[in-house]
């Protein structure tokens, strides 16, 4: 577990950038992460940010897991979470119901 001190707006998202490095090679594979937003809009937002800084085809490995998701797209989810498949979500409490 890591926890950082906010040194930006939170609403920029700045603060989780050090997830994605911006030198990364093709193929290195990210820290599997699991972060953990207060509302669901937020979790998205962050998640739609951080995408844009991965290589096309690996814009699925980032996804949000909240209440609103039909069941079987959650259980998806954390399928692919637990099987090293995704890089990370980001969640809202939601998550620790499962």
């Amino acid at each position: 577990i890591e926890v950082r001190k906010n040194e930006h707006s939170l609403s920029s998202f700045e603060n989780l950038t050090f997830l994605i490095p911006t030198n990364r090679q093709e193929g290195e594979p990210l820290l599997k992460v699991l972060v953990f937003f207060d509302n669901i809009e937020e979790s998205i937002k962050a998640r739609d940010v951080l995408r844009v800084k991965l290589l096309p085809r690996e814009c699925e490995k980032i996804k949000w897991f909240n209440s609103r998701m039909l069941e079987q797209f959650r259980d998806d989810t954390l399928h692919e979470f637990v099987a090293n498949e995704l890089y990370g979500m980001y969640a809202t409490d939601s998550f620790s119901m499962v």
